[in-house]
């Protein structure tokens, strides 16, 4: 698949994505203009002594739905907690004069030590499918040559090989045309990386 083809279902992906209402959006209702953290920590709505978080890890997990309730209900500055294990949503009334909805919004992600996930690297949906997929292509790989070779060593030989076989060409318009094919000398620049970096 050429880089104009993937470029294409991407764009197409991420139109259809933006029409189906299943991209990112801005939820009106978060007034308070709060984070979202998508996967993570979802803002379902936002205003002055009222916000709804959902939190994924919490859904059908009541042991940490319970354990969550009474830290949350510890804190004074909190007038009521609701949460709702099957949908992973806490509703919390607080009093705004004390605290602020960002405070409040960074203790609960503390509470469930989500703050690596919030402020670590992100994985989108596309990346994590790819790898899924080059993982279970490189099984494939290592099993059907008993262990010879893997995914990103074939990749290597293959580009090194092409690069290789198109040497003697390259060579040939180097003397005659004053340059270098590229192409020729990418191949194996990133062939014989790849082998070196295995």
């Amino acid at each position: 698949m050429n880089a104009r083809r993937l470029a294409f279902i991407l764009i197409n992906l991420a139109i259809i994505g933006k029409a189906s209402g299943t991209g990112s959006k801005k939820h009106e209702s978060n007034q308070l203009k709060l984070p979202n953290f998508i996967n993570v920590c979802e803002v379902k709505s936002s205003i002055a002594g009222r916000i709804r978080l959902k939190f994924p890890v919490l859904k059908n997990n009541e042991i940490l739905c319970r354990e969550l309730m009474n830290q949350l209900e510890q804190i004074d500055v909190i007038k009521s907690v609701k949460i709702n294990s099957v949908t992973g949503s806490i509703t919390m009334e607080y009093d705004p004069k004390k605290c602020d909805a960002y405070t409040l919004q960074g203790a609960v992600i503390k509470l469930l030590n989500l703050d690596d996930a919030v402020l670590g690297k992100q994985t989108s949906k596309v990346q994590s499918y790819v790898k899924d997929v080059s993982s279970a292509v490189n099984g494939y790989v290592y099993g059907a040559t008993n262990g010879y070779f893997d995914l990103k060593t074939v990749i290597a030989s293959i580009m090194l090989i092409v690069g290789l076989y198109g040497l003697p060409k390259a060579n040939r318009t180097l003397i005659s045309e004053g340059g270098l094919n590229p192409g020729v000398a990418t191949l194996l620049w990133w062939g014989s990386t790849m082998l070196l970096t295995l």
